[in-house]
């Protein structure tokens, strides 16, 4: 099939590629598509059959963010064959054995998360639907509890600006020297995570981890509040077994993918952003 069939393909992902589908279309152009997670198909968009139709059947092509969500519908080995000279990738969190292996065609990638920009907008977003997540799961108000973070890094700054504005109990746990001095400019009280098991988890309310390793362990664990809500924001392998804590009877969840999930329009609008400022086209 004929590349130009389609201006764009969007394969895999969650909400966010869903109404980027949408908003694309609504700008007048045609769409194919491979794996959404919702079914669609309108004028302007197209599903197809297959990943090899899809790819062949446009020059641009949409993947996950992350990327690894791609794995659902397509090997790397299999998705980087299919791409060809003319080609041009986004994505996010590209992994940096395929960009050699599409660098090596002379394909372009570009990766959101790179972005400065797009991924301190991803990390408010996170913020924001962290919070609003927190307010759902907990029997308790934000409002002057006691709040931990795990982690000082773009989600957990951007986390802790909000958190300041609900408590003045908010506590910043990290590793990093100049971390936690950044963090104490916020009026937070600083922790080295050495001195966890010192700190007295069972005081907090609310725990937030960050931090893709794991942090928490059984004994820390068992510090915790039975009423404490803790929530895991980390990529695998993160900050503590899920399962385990909850064998505990703790309040524990994993919040993956949440700007897809709680805001994916927005975040399909700064995606389409994006990719019209790296192909050119005017918004």
């Amino acid at each position: 099939m004929n590349k130009k069939t389609f201006d764009f393909t969007i394969i895999g992902g969650d909400m966010r590629q869903v109404c980027l589908a949408k908003l694309l279309a609504l700008k007048g152009y045609c769409i194919c598509h491979y794996g959404l997670c919702e079914p669609l198909k309108a004028p302007c968009i197209q599903p197809l059959d297959s990943l090899l139709e899809a790819v062949s059947s446009s020059s641009v092509c949409i993947a996950p963010i992350p990327f690894s969500k791609l794995l659902n519908k397509a090997p790397y080995l299999e998705f980087a064959d299919l791409l060809s000279d003319g080609h041009t990738l986004f994505a996010g969190c590209i992994p940096k054995p395929f960009f050699k292996l599409i660098q090596a065609k002379n394909i372009p990638a570009f990766d959101f998360m790179a972005s400065p920009e797009f991924s301190y907008w991803n990390a408010k977003a996170t913020a924001e639907s962290t919070l609003a997540n927190a307010i759902l799961l907990s029997p308790r108000t934000l409002f002057e509890s006691r709040c931990l973070i795990l982690g000082y890094g773009k989600c957990a700054k951007a986390l802790a600006r909000l958190l300041s504005m609900q408590t003045p109990y908010l506590s910043v746990a990290a590793r990093n020297p100049v971390q936690l001095a950044e963090a104490s400019l916020t009026g937070a009280q600083i922790i080295s995570l050495e001195q966890l098991s010192d700190c007295e988890l069972s005081s907090f309310d609310f725990i937030f981890n960050t931090i893709p390793a794991p942090i928490l362990t059984s004994a820390l664990l068992e510090q915790i509040s039975p009423s404490a809500l803790l929530l895991d924001l980390a990529s695998a392998p993160g900050g503590f077994n899920l399962e385990e804590a909850k064998a505990m009877g703790r309040n524990a969840h994993l919040l993956l993918g949440l700007p897809g999930k709680c805001a994916p329009l927005s975040s399909a609008e700064k995606m389409m952003s994006f990719i019209f400022q790296r192909i050119k086209i005017s918004s």
